[in-house]
């Protein structure tokens, strides 16, 4: 079963959030004002290890041109 909640950020930004309404209340959808969706789900599954990548695949957002 799932849940649409409002919260405090959804009121002023126009996104929507999606909770699952049985058992833990779980984010399972976050659907933005202009229609962008990001879907969450395998809670609680396991993966590897997380390792750090090598230099020269990571990059700075901030260092992107029209990036504030």
């Amino acid at each position: 079963m799932v849940t649409r909640r409002p919260s405090a950020g959804s009121r002023a930004t126009g996104n929507e959030f999606f909770l699952s309404a049985g058992g833990e209340p779980y984010p399972l959808q976050i659907v933005g004002l202009k229609g962008s969706r990001t879907t969450l789900s395998e809670f609680g599954a396991t993966f590897g290890e997380i390792a750090t990548p090598p230099a020269d695949q990571v990059f700075d957002m901030a260092k992107v041109p029209g990036r504030r």
